[in-house]
Parts: C-alpha cells; structure tokens; sequence
C-alpha cells in the first residue's frame, strides 16, 4: 500500500502495488474499508498519475461486498460532480445506473453541467444514466424537477439535495446550466417556470419566483447558475438601486418589438439602459440597421488578430462582425455598440493604461474589473468608468490568468461589461484577443466580456467576446497625443 501511495515508486510499480494490495485485503471486511480509504484519497488528488486514478476507481466500483456498495454510493455523490477524466466520470455513471442509485442523480447532472467537447448532451454516459435511473422521464423533465428539488418523475417530494445548503444550491444551478443548453432558446424553460401548476412552496420557490419576474417584466430567461444569482441579487428588495433599475429597464423592454426581445439576456439590459440615456435612436432601430452601423465604425479600425493558441489550420480567429453574423442577435449588437462608445474616448484609454502598468508590475496574476455607467442625480449618465478589481491573494493563480473576485461579481449587477488585461509584455500582439479560459467565464457568467492586450506604450487593443463565443475586434485605444 506504500507503494501504491509513493509519488516517486514507478508507475508501473504503483499498479502492481495496488493490484496486490487489493488482493490481500479481500478477506478481512476491515482491512477492505482502510484499503478504500486510501485508494480513494489518490483517486481523489488530480495530481495521480491517468492510470493509476482509472485503475484504482475501478476497484473501488466494482468492489461487490455490501460495505463496498454502500460506500461507492457515497463516493459517487461527492466526486462526480468534480471529476474531471471522463473516463472515471464514465464508470461512475455506471455504477450509479447499475446500482439503482437514484439519489446520485443530482451529482449526476451537475456532472452534465460541464461541457464536453464533440459529445451531444443526450448522448453522454451522465445522461443515459439518469434515464436508466428514471425509466419514462426525459432529461428535460429529469433536470427540472432536480432543479426544483424534488424526487425526478414523482412530483413534489423531499429534496434529493440533503440538508447542504450550499450543495442545494449548487444542484439548482447546475441544472438549471443542463436545462438551458437542452433548451438554447428558452421556450421551454419559460413554459416551466411559468406553469401555474408548480407549488410556489418549496426549496426554488424563491428562485421560481426570480425567474417568472425576469420572464414578465424583462422578457429574459437566464441560461447559467451564475446568472441566477445575478437576477437574484437585481431581485433583491432591500437593494434600491437595483429596484429603481429594474423598473426603468422593464419600462424600456415593454417597447421593444419581438423581433428585438428574440435572444435578449440580462447582459443586454444595461445596454439598453445606456442607449435610452445617450443615444435613444438605437432603440428603434432593426438588428439589420444595428449590423450596418457596426460595420461602418469599425471597417477603416486597425486589427489585431489573435494567433496564440489556435488550430494551425486556422491560423488566425474570426473576430469581424461577419464571421458572427448568424450569431448576433439585436441585444448583442446593441451591447458590442454601446461597450464600443464607452470605451474608445481618450479619456477612457488613460485610465486603461494607468491600470496596465500596475497589471505589468504585478507577476502574480492579470487584472481585471467592471465597465460601468455612473448616474447624474436626475438618473442621466454622467461618467463611463473602468473599476478596477484586483485579486485578492487566494485567486493569484499565475501572470497570465484573471479570476473575477466574489466582491466584483456583486458589484457589478448593473455593469455594461467585465473586462481584463493582458498585459505581461509590452508588445503582446499574438495575444491580442480572449483565450479559450477566457470564453468559459463568459459561457459560465453570462456576461459581456471585455479584453484589454497591450500593443505598445502607449495603445492597447480592444476585443469584445460573449457566451456563445463570439469575438470582435473593436481596434485601438490610446490617450490624446
């Protein structure tokens, strides 16, 4: 069992190891379960090597004895949701549908949750699973009712969360990510939450509450447990900035047409806000008039493409406004507009240059923060600002990484846009535009995303990207020669 454990035991050691230990302890029940313990604390640390971690989880799995079964149960519950070889997350599910583990079905679809690259949702071991689990009951309908907390396909019923709170939550919000991806346009989601048959009692009742409020007076439906958060907290009453925000942007919605409510999320409110305070005209105006006018300000902009980290045969990333075209719905030109104006006067540019230098002395980490309009007494907007958010020492994970702070994302209910820099060199062209870590904060956050990437002393250049993944290269700023 040492070398089993020992980090600098050869691999293939470690496997004989762990295949001997394994055989020696089958005969005494107590010898098992410390066997277990061990053997899950190194499946447990990512730091063990690929194929010790699958060879010790299938052990573990497929240990047959009473004892054994019960505490795979319990590991499934609380690893699954976090782990990342989709071979052992594959084994998991396995187990949990070959059992009958009906409550491993939460962790099941937090697993879900995480994207994973080329494989349909439907198709994946989690979500076979959780049918095989819930014969008759599609994913859909499985999800929603974990997101409601009930037992999936019995109605109302003890919540398959536990007493965690905070794990509840978790749950809520993962499912609630499933449901979205299941449902992009929403349609389905609305006719769920706004089913007057579902109990205003319960552990979503308040959340069920948020949603049907966004949906009725905001014409949204978010898609991501980040962004529940954020209408919960626009939702919150003892907040009177975010109620006075609330009833003048759905004021503003309730004049917008269909085709301008088609797609809107919460990222595009504030936009909307914004146009009716600075430039009204905006929100008569068609998707197409809307794409007309970004390609006109942008066309003569100098580009600055980012190369780093792209598919050889690419070569370059698509970052103009046609190579998004069937992407870009009304709010998110309207928002890619107004995050262009607020961030291209010379004004704006200074401050954004005093903050790279910090950001260049600084090798622990990237910074980042929140774009925002600031209100003149009357409600009109009096100022654009960049706030900076540095992180705080738990989340200074390396020079070329930024990891939003707890304290910025409730700041920022009412923000245009998140931004960050990337600034470590001072020419940092290849660079210019957001990594793949960075479209997953938007994927995740729901948010309008901003990237800041030093082209020279004195100019930075600019790129706006969203969730679905869309990028466009806004050009240049730089302070007034």
């Amino acid at each position: 069992m040492l070398d089993t454990r020992n980090p600098e035991v050869k691999l293939n050691r470690r496997l004989d190891a762990a295949d001997l230990a394994w055989a020696q302890v089958q005969e005494s029940a107590s010898d098992r379960a410390k066997a277990r313990e061990i053997f899950k604390s190194i499946v447990w640390s990512d730091a063990t090597p690929t194929p010790l971690r699958r060879t010790l989880a299938d052990k573990l799995l497929t240990d047959d004895s009473p004892e054994g079964i019960a505490d795979s149960r319990t590991f499934v519950s609380l690893r699954l949701p976090t782990e990342p070889d989709r071979s052992i997350v594959g084994m998991m599910a396995l187990a949990a549908a070959r059992n009958g583990w009906q409550d491993t079905a939460p962790a099941l679809v937090r697993a879900l949750a995480d994207p994973a690259r080329g494989i349909p949702d439907a198709e994946r071991v989690e979500a076979r699973a959780l049918q095989r689990l819930f014969p008759g009951q599609s994913i859909e309908r499985i999800a929603f009712d974990i997101f409601l907390g009930n037992t999936p396909g019995a109605g109302p019923g003890p919540a398959p969360t536990g007493g965690n709170d905070l794990f509840a939550e978790r749950v809520r919000a993962d499912a609630w990510t499933v449901l979205s991806r299941l449902d992009p346009d929403g349609a389905a989601r609305r006719d769920l939450v706004t089913n007057p048959g579902l109990s205003a009692a319960g552990p979503a009742s308040g959340v069920l509450a948020d949603l049907r409020a966004a949906a009725d007076d905001l014409r949204v439906m978010p898609s991501t447990g980040m962004e529940l958060e954020w209408l919960s907290r626009l939702r919150d009453p003892s907040d009177p900035l975010n109620r006075e925000w609330w009833t003048r942007v759905s004021s503003l919605v309730s004049r917008l047409s269909d085709a301008q409510v088609r797609g809107l999320a919460l990222r595009h409110l504030e936009p909307i806000r914004l146009a009716a305070e600075t430039n009204s005209g905006l929100l008569s105006s068609s998707r197409a008039d809307l794409f007309a006018l970004l390609e006109s300000r942008l066309e003569d902009r100098p580009r600055n493409r980012r190369t780093a980290e792209l598919d050889a045969l690419k070569g370059r990333s698509p970052e103009r406004p046609e190579d998004w075209a069937s992407e870009l719905v009304w709010g998110d030109l309207l928002a890619i507009l107004m995050i262009d104006q607020a961030v291209s006067t010379s004004e704006f540019a200074g401050v954004m240059l005093q903050q790279a230098e910090l950001d260049r002395d600084d090798r622990q980490t990237e910074y980042g923060g929140v774009v925002e309009a600031v209100n003149a007494p009357d409600g009109s907007v009096a100022q654009i600002r960049a706030v900076l958010f540095p992180p705080r020492p738990r989340d200074r994970v390396g020079d070329e990484q930024f990891i939003a702070s707890r304290d910025m994302l409730v700041y920022s209910d009412r923000a245009l846009a998140h931004y960050h820099l990337q600034v470590q060199r001072e020419k940092n062209y290849k660079f210019a535009g957001p990594s793949s870590g960075d479209l997953r904060y938007a994927r995740l956050s729901g948010r309008s995303c901003v990237v800041f990437t030093s082209l020279g002393s004195d100019r930075l250049g600019v790129d706006y990207y969203q969730p679905n993944g869309a990028t466009i290269d806004l050009g240049e700023i730089r302070p007034t020669e």
